[in-house]
């Protein structure tokens, strides 16, 4: 990870108007029988995201001189928490690719920006959870559903009270 972080004295990206798209991470080879071949180039890569800030006066010159002093004019990686799918957003390791736009009036002022994610966070999972979340929803609800088990087991109906 990179030694540098966002601002904790910075509001977090709104998630009105965000977005990310991934790299291919696969090419795709088009044969003369009609059918195409496709092949995973890599298991990792980068991740585009658009961003958008809403800043107070005193927020857009922490963030500019964040961006310029810092960032070295938005050259450097740094450390952000941004929001995948997860339910909550997780830190990863970014760096802008185009210079940040501002617009507002008086104290109210939205940054929009396109940074890249070195490497998109994605909670780990091997095939048995995945079949468990597939059957659930998404992973927040299997959590929810396995905390219940758990106090269901452990609370409701402890070993001493089954006769143990």
């Amino acid at each position: 990870m990179s030694t540098i972080d966002y601002p904790s004295s910075l509001p977090l990206a709104l998630l009105q108007g965000y977005g990310y798209e991934d790299k291919e991470r696969f090419l795709r080879t088009q044969m003369d029988s009609g059918f195409a071949r496709q092949r995973r180039r890599f298991t990792t890569g980068p991740t585009t995201f658009n961003v958008r800030f809403l800043f107070s006066q005193c927020n857009l010159e922490t963030f500019e001189q964040f961006f310029e002093f810092i960032l070295n004019d938005g050259v450097e990686i740094f450390n952000m928490c941004l929001s995948v799918g997860q339910g909550k957003a997780v830190e990863h390791e970014v760096r802008f690719i185009e210079t940040f736009k501002v617009s507002g009036t008086e104290n109210r002022y939205t940054v929009s920006a396109k940074i890249e994610a070195i490497e998109k966070a994605v909670a780990p999972v091997d095939a048995e959870t995945f079949a468990l979340f597939n059957l659930f929803g998404c992973a927040a609800e299997y959590a929810l559903y396995i905390d219940a088990f758990a106090i269901l087991v452990n609370v409701d109906y402890p070993a001493s009270a089954m006769g143990a």
